[in-house]
């Protein structure tokens, strides 16, 4: 991992970007952005590069500097924050679908049917490179799915965590 810092000598315009290497091993990609917005505040994004969209996703995270409370001066901004969260989730995990934001807790959430199969679970297995004996099909021996693949079975009915009321 390697840091930048740039306009070091002016606070408005100061920026330090974390990088490290991507997913390939090859160049250097940012992953942590910070820099002040405003006088008080500081913005730090965490950015994502692999996503469903194939760019970089930034997920804000915002703090208010408060010197005049003696101790613990920088202060998240709770305001907005799930929004924002739920805003760097759903289009990194599902695309250029519009976020759900305006659902309501009562409202139906469609996620569709499907059926687990061995072959399905299998074919995750081998995919995951997990080699584990519980998830190996064998005559007479039942398979169990991993964990990961109750995700990806379940992935559709995620979408019910995105309302704002939620």
């Amino acid at each position: 991992m390697i840091f930048e810092i740039t306009n070091a000598k002016d606070l408005a315009k100061t920026l330090i970007a974390f990088k490290g290497k991507n997913y390939s091993g090859g160049c250097y990609v940012k992953t942590i952005e910070i820099k002040m917005s405003g006088e008080k505040e500081i913005l730090i994004d965490i950015i994502a590069e692999r996503t469903i969209l194939r760019k970089p996703a930034s997920l804000p995270f915002r703090f208010c500097y408060h010197p005049e409370t003696g101790i613990a001066y920088i202060h998240e901004v709770m305001d907005g924050r799930n929004d924002r969260i739920k805003e760097f989730y759903y289009p990194l995990w599902f695309g250029n679908e519009e976020v759900p934001l305006g659902g309501a807790v009562t409202d139906v959430f469609d996620g569709g049917r499907t059926q687990v199969t061995g072959q399905a679970i299998a074919d995750f297995v081998h995919a995951v490179r997990s080699n584990g004996e519980a998830f190996v099909e064998r005559p007479g021996k039942t398979a169990y799915a991993t964990m990961d693949f109750a995700i990806v079975f379940a992935w559709k009915a995620i979408k019910a965590i995105f309302p704002k009321e939620i």
